[in-house]
């Protein structure tokens, strides 16, 4: 079934780390929100935990980073 935009036309900033602030990121995006990730200049915290592939400067971001963006 899908999600009905009753937030299209709406911009969020998310200023959120770990996980809750990017999971509902995301949930307001799935809704039709137009959400933009706000992150420090070096990169969230989030963007370092658990690298996927260490040692590949291309691909070092956590797994929780790319699930929940």
């Amino acid at each position: 079934m899908p999600l009905v935009e009753i937030l299209k036309g709406v911009r969020v900033l998310d200023f959120g780390r770990y996980i809750a602030g990017p999971f509902c990121g995301a949930l307001l995006g799935d809704l039709g929100a137009d959400v933009i990730r706000i992150e420090k200049v070096a990169g969230s915290e989030d963007r370092f935990t658990t690298p996927v592939n260490p040692g590949d400067p291309d691909r070092e971001v956590g797994a929780n980073f790319l699930h929940l963006n």
